[in-house]
Order: structure tokens, then sequence, then C-alpha cells
């Protein structure tokens, strides 16, 4: 059964939101806190939402919904060893975070506690893991694509590196956490609506409970699941995405309840993604089981809902996909690269930090309007820079601004060229203020003169 027009017409829809609300948030973002953790400024909802956005990615539904399916209701408590560890990271983890306050990344705490070598370490693996799980959720999203909207697997997947490419790669974490909260909402609404009309469609929650109870296991053994269950426990707490979501947080209380809501929330999540996997057996029991969850979407959701699923299934790989995106990206620069690179002197790190702010200056919508010079300055350099996007070095020592000052700065200059006399730096610059302020009715002599030393 194919999409109708309005059915395409919501996911397009959705898609143009999560761009807009991408570049939106992008204008925000002027730092690589900004970038990295969003601020910090997130409430526990935010952290709730991005973090279960996050994890709910098609492995925890197409994959859980396709073993459940075929091995049973059972393999639902194998992923409840993930509820389970992010439980206790919010008990246990989250705390402990308070001790890297200005940390980005699983490389800096890394880096912290350990050194330089275990940060760059740490950096390329998370980008290493990051890439290959990014990888897979743009398979998945192919396939999503193939089976729901007839097109290929390979441009589902290039459609998908392109839309989050382009709201999360100049957004960051803003524009994460911003697009994951939609598709958490998206996602809370519309896969209850799947599992109900998908109980609908098989005859009630009789015929559902018996069914689920009868393929319960499927001769699964225990060990096997035992197995999974604590793969999911001990491989997945330091995950890179999730470590992020552990810094984002306005306060630690914050970070704290919003870990914990997501990891609670995952339990009946999980049990409704593997009983949909149940109803697909019994709507077709000969059904590619790889189709099982969108099998359902497709059978028993009426238009227009449909389009809504749809778009639920969507924002389950693109929430996924732009957090290790953001991750990956993060990790590489920051762990990596700028460990690698040679260390800039504290005149490199003013020009620099000049440059950077007169082009802020200059782009920002409402700072640009102002029409001003600014004197920036250590103790070896000087620099002026305008709200014109200029940044200027001056030829000698002196510089000056404001109304009176090319008579200092004429001042300033004659003390300075007359042979055989050296002056005091604090006489010249008193002076010269004071010849200003005789020739200048804006220029006052009330002088208050700052050294650094």
């Amino acid at each position: 059964m194919s999409l109708s027009n309005i059915d395409l017409g919501i996911l397009v829809l959705y898609v143009v939101a999560i761009i807009s609300i991408g570049w939106m948030s992008a204008k925000k973002v002027k730092t690589l806190d900004d970038f990295a953790t969003g601020g910090r400024q997130y409430t526990s909802f935010f952290i709730t939402a991005t973090l279960a956005s996050s994890f709910i990615g098609g492995g925890f539904t197409t994959g859980l919904a396709e073993k459940a399916y075929t091995l049973g209701l059972i393999y639902v408590i194998a992923l409840w060893g993930f509820s389970l560890k992010e439980i206790l990271v919010a008990k246990f983890i989250s705390p402990q975070m308070v001790k890297f306050p200005t940390a980005y990344s699983v490389g800096d705490i890394m880096g912290q506690l350990y050194g330089r070598r275990a940060k760059v370490f740490t950096g390329v693996s998370a980008f290493l893991v990051c890439a290959g799980i990014l990888g897979a959720q743009l398979m998945a999203f192919g396939h999503i694509c193939n089976v729901l909207l007839g097109i290929s697997s390979q441009l589902g997947a290039f459609i998908c590196a392109l839309i989050v490419m382009a709201y999360s790669g100049s957004g960051g974490m803003r524009a994460v956490v911003a697009n994951d909260t939609l598709h958490f909402c998206v996602l809370m609404v519309s896969l209850p609506l799947v599992f109900f009309f998908g109980v609908e469609a098989i005859g009630g929650f009789d015929k559902l409970y018996f069914y689920s109870t009868v393929n319960f296991s499927n001769n699964v053994p225990y060990s096997s699941i035992a197995l999974v269950f604590f793969s999911f426990f001990f491989g997945e707490t330091l995950v890179p995405p999730y470590v992020q979501r552990l810094l984002i947080g306005k306060t630690i209380k914050h970070t704290i309840r919003g870990n914990m809501a997501s990891g609670v929330l995952s339990i009946p999540f999980f049990l409704m993604i593997g009983l949909i996997g149940v109803i697909a057996l019994v709507m077709s029991p000969d059904l590619n089981p790889n189709l099982a969850l969108p099998y359902v979407v497709l059978e028993v959701m009426p238009i227009g809902l449909k389009g809504f699923a749809v778009a639920g299934m969507m924002a389950i790989i693109l929430s996924s996909a732009d957090s290790f995106l953001n991750a990956a990206s993060v990790s590489i620069t920051h762990d990596v690269l700028t460990p690698m690179m040679p260390r800039l002197t504290e005149v490199q790190k003013l020009l620099i930090s000049n440059v950077e702010m007169a082009k802020d200056w200059r782009t920002d919508r409402y700072l640009r309007k102002l029409e001003a010079m600014m004197i920036v300055a250590d103790n070896q350099k000087t620099f002026l820079m305008s709200g014109t996007g200029d940044v200027i070095e001056p030829d000698d020592d002196v510089i000056s601004i404001g109304s009176g000052g090319g008579f200092a700065l004429a001042a300033a200059k004659g003390m300075l060229s007359v042979p055989d006399v050296t002056l005091d730096i604090e006489v010249i610059a008193k002076r010269s203020l004071e010849i200003a302020a005789e020739m200048c009715i804006y220029t006052n002599d009330q002088i208050i003169i700052e050294t650094l030393s």
C-alpha cells in the first residue's frame, strides 16, 4: 500500500520544519561550547527528549520489531539491559559530571583524567564508533524509504545524509536538541497510535496476549538473551552522544532527572515496539521480518495519520543520525586534531580572537549597525577593531580612538619623536590626553590610566 498525496505532503512539511529549525538554531552558534553542548542550558525535559531520541534508533525500533517477530517477545528483555544501564548512569555517573564543568566530549573527560594521549586515543575511537553507527542509521533510513516510498535504498540514505548535514552541520548541539525534541514529541504520539491501530486490526488485546505468550521465546536459549542483555548493559555506557547528554544540563539535577526519565521511559517503549513485531506476525506470518514495523504502519494507519506515523519512523533515524554526526565532528576536531596542532602563543591567540570578534561584529544582525571602534591590547600587541570588520595593527606603538583621538595621537607621536629625550610612557599618555582635552570640546580632562604589566 503506497502513501497518499496527503501523507506525502505531511512528510515534506516535516522535513522542511526540521531543516528550518536547524538553520534558526545555527544563528545562535558562536563558540565551540554552543556547537558541542548547546551552551549547557538545557532542563531535564530537553535532556530526556534528546537522549531518548538519540538511542531510539533503527536498531531499537525496526530491528527490535524484527527480533520480536522471529525470536519472540523475550528479546525485549534483552534490550531492557540498556534501560537498566541508563537508570544506573543517572544514579551513579551523572552526579560525577560536576567534576568536568568545561568538558565537551568523552575525550575531554579521559584527557582530564589520564592525559593528552588518552584524549587523542579516545577521540579516534569515538570518531570510528560514531561514523560506523551513523552509516548504519543512514542504511536504515534508506531501507525505510525503499519500503515506504518506493525509492532505492542508496538514494534514501543519501537524502538522509543531506537532511542531517543541512541542520546539524552548522547548528551543532543547539540544532540537534531542538530537532530531537520535535522528533521525540512525534515519536511519543505516532508509535502508540500505530500500536493501538494494530491491536484493533488483529482483534483486540486478548488476541495480542495469546500470541505474545505462545511465541514468547520461540525456543531461544535464555543464555543467549542474558548475553545480549549484558552486552547492552555494559557496551553502551560511554557511547559519545550519550556522554554529551551528560554535559549539556543547566544543572547536575537536570542532568540526573533527564537521564533517569529517559531510562524509565525506554522500558514501556521497547515493550511497545516488541508488541508491534508480534502484531506483524499475527497479520502476516510469511512476512519478511525486516519489514515488520513498516508493514504494520502501512496496513493499519488511515490516510493522514499514516503520513504522521511515517514521519515518526523517519524521526527515529534522523534523531540518532544527527546525534552521532555531532559527536563524531566534536571528537575528530576537538579531541584529535586540536591536541595535535602546535600550541599558539598568547599573541597569536589575541590576534585570532580579534579576527573572530570582528567577523561576528560585522555579520551580526544588530551589531553590524553599530559604527564604532575598539582598542584591544595586551602587554605585547595592540589592535584597532572596527564595526566594519577591520582589525588593524598600528605601525608604531601608539593608537587612539574617540572624537579627540587624532589630537592625542599627534601629541603622543610628537613626544615620542623628540631626539635624546625619554619620557615615561604614562606621562606621555596623560599629557597627550590633556592636550586633546584642550583642543576638542568632546574630550574632558578627567583621566584614568591603566597599565598592563
